[in-house]
């Protein structure tokens, strides 16, 4: 079985602060549609290079928090504040991201960096 490339290889980055922003509430406890901007540390936007245009929307964000845990899409990268955004339904208000959440980045082409790493080929959203 192939190991999707992934950074850090093993163990995780830690955020430095997650700003989020509603589009669209919905009718649920939960809004329909969000974007998050998630701060990076020097540690870790150094370690991820920015994925080529093409790719962007490709690259999976997998984060750990409280008894939760998310895996989304990237849509936006900031060389300028060095963030990541990532858009799709709101967080939970009683369980959100934030400082120190856990997190690694895969299925980008700078993450092929460890033996038997391969970058998905397909993907669906």
């Amino acid at each position: 079985m192939a190991i999707r490339a992934r950074t850090p290889n093993t163990g995780f980055f830690l955020l430095d602060m997650v700003e989020g922003d509603i589009l669209e509430k919905g009718d649920g406890r939960v809004p329909k549609r969000a974007i998050q901007k998630l701060y990076l540390s020097d540690e870790a936007f150094n370690e991820i290079a920015a994925p080529p245009e093409e790719r962007r929307n490709q690259v999976w964000f997998h984060a750990f928090f409280k008894w939760d845990n998310t895996i989304r899409y990237l849509s936006g990268y900031s060389d300028s504040d060095r963030s990541i955004e990532s858009d799709g339904s709101g967080m939970k208000t009683w369980n959100r991201m934030g400082q120190h959440t856990l997190f690694f980045l895969e299925n980008y082409p700078a993450a092929l960096d460890a033996p038997g790493e391969r970058l998905a080929t397909t993907v669906n959203q």
